[in-house]
């Protein structure tokens, strides 16, 4: 009796273990239905912190607006400034090139169609990284570390993220949710991430 009951527990401790393990298994996400979910695209985790118009007026947006390529026209009555502030991590054992390409879309996009503004589909402003610190550059992130690095000037920001810009007229706002693609040139897995705006 003693040894049934002796492999009667062996046989739960193991079952118990079985269960355990799988659920320290990460599942990968590459859509996010809400900033602040995790996604995982080309080995990296990219995670929306968060997304805003911003003010050109505000001496904090003004910080954000830096770099704007020479000859950027001014915004028309009709247009407003648009910031998704991103954190990168790499929990893998190799380095990665961060995303390259980022757009942001409303409900009026087509998958296929070219990014043009007429069809609801927005790319980031170009931002000199050399004048705006908080801006988002495509760079290579090592093994457990993150972009913008700690003690960056984007890290210890306000919102603790990079930023990307984009010019988006106000009636795509009528046409939500907004979302937010991205991928790598390492990798044909496109990232999206529904934009809480």
């Amino acid at each position: 009796m003693k040894l049934r009951a002796l492999i009667v527990s062996a046989l739960g401790l193991v079952l118990v273990l079985a269960l355990a393990a799988c659920g320290n298994k990460k599942e990968t996400v590459v859509e996010a239905e809400n900033e602040g979910i995790y996604v995982d695209i080309a080995g990296l985790t990219y995670q929306v912190q968060v997304s805003r118009e911003l003010n050109p007026r505000d001496i904090e947006d003004q910080a954000y607006l830096k770099g704007l390529p020479p000859g950027t026209p001014p915004l028309k009555p009709t247009e407003s400034w648009f910031a998704v502030f991103v954190k990168v991590w790499n929990e893998g054992d190799e380095p990665a090139q961060a995303a390259q390409e980022f757009r942001v879309v409303d409900t009026q996009y087509r998958d296929g169609q070219p990014c043009e503004p007429s069809k609801g589909c927005f790319a980031p402003v170009d931002l000199d990284t050399s004048i705006n610190q908080f801006a988002y550059a495509s760079t290579q992130v090592d093994p457990g570390e993150q972009y913008p690095p700690p003690s960056s000037t984007a890290y210890e920001g306000v919102i603790a993220g990079s930023v990307l810009v984009f010019r988006i007229p106000y009636a795509s706002y009528d046409n939500r949710p907004l979302e937010l693609l991205f991928k790598s040139s390492s990798s044909a897995t496109e990232g999206g991430v529904r934009l809480d705006i």
